[in-house]
């Protein structure tokens, strides 16, 4: 049962790494250019900030990363 519950775990946690990234491709595929990208470390945990910049607009996204260097969450705000 335990070895059953990690591979459900397991698995739910490999397909969101899978759409994590998804909120900036869109972003990119509206049209929105990357003109600044920071990352902050601290023990091992990573947040990296990535702004996009539009004609009449723009983007601000953070990226969660955990020890491995795996995007855990993104979010982005337009502006």
């Amino acid at each position: 049962m335990k070895k059953l519950l990690g591979i459900i775990v397991l698995g739910l946690l490999w397909c969101n790494v899978g759409f994590a990234d998804q909120p900036v491709k869109v972003l990119l595929q509206e049209g929105y250019k990357i003109t600044k990208e920071e990352l902050f470390t601290i023990k091992g945990f990573g947040l990296k900030i990535i702004t996009l910049q539009k004609k009449n607009g723009y983007a601000i996204c953070t990226i969660n990363l955990n020890t491995t260097g795996h995007i855990s969450d993104a979010n982005c705000k337009t502006f």
